[in-house]
């Protein structure tokens, strides 16, 4: 049986004479449930929360720099505790002037409630902040809430994770 889960493939057999599992990482190049590593991520829009508003896509954010794209819902119970982490990455980010540009997607709010948002936490400008249709999260194949994809300058995918501990953890492992 193949098992696909954010980004990776496992191959998963059983064997019913000595009751084991054997789990090995298999290579697959798609996967119809979730986005797979090295995949370029598909089309997806989303409004933008400033007064202006407007929409943009993934694809469109700075070409030259890597990214960091994080889709959250604050109906997550998570939510609190992982939201000032990640403000803490952005600002920690930007004032080591790393060439990553930030993309926060919120799921299940509006732009109205993200611009309040923006306003109370004073996020920088550096991060963009989005608002996604349940059609653009279907595109984006999400498996948990928070879940964040790295991607290089030509949108291919670098890494897949949830949550603000398995981003940091990734974090300290390249630095």
């Amino acid at each position: 049986m193949l098992l696909t889960w954010l980004g990776n493939a496992y191959l998963v057999k059983y064997y019913p004479l000595n009751k084991v599992f054997s789990i090995r990482q298999a290579t697959v190049k798609c996967s119809e449930f979730t986005l797979m590593v090295g995949q370029k991520i598909p089309r997806v829009k989303y409004c933008i929360a400033k007064k202006e508003g407007g929409r943009s896509s993934i694809r469109k954010v700075n070409q030259d720099n890597g990214k960091v794209i994080v889709v959250w819902s604050a109906f997550d119970s998570t939510f609190s505790n992982d939201s000032t982490f990640w403000h803490d990455a952005i600002r920690l980010s930007n004032k080591n002037k790393k060439n990553i540009d930030w993309v926060m997607l919120n799921y299940g709010g509006a732009v109205k409630y993200l611009s309040r948002y923006n306003r109370t936490y004073s996020l920088p400008n550096d991060c963009l902040q989005g608002v996604l249709s349940p059609n653009e999260v279907e595109k984006l194949k999400l498996q948990e809430m928070p879940q964040w994809f790295i991607l290089d300058n030509r949108n291919v995918i670098q890494k897949i994770g949830k949550g603000y501990n398995e981003y940091q953890q990734y974090r300290d492992e390249i630095n």
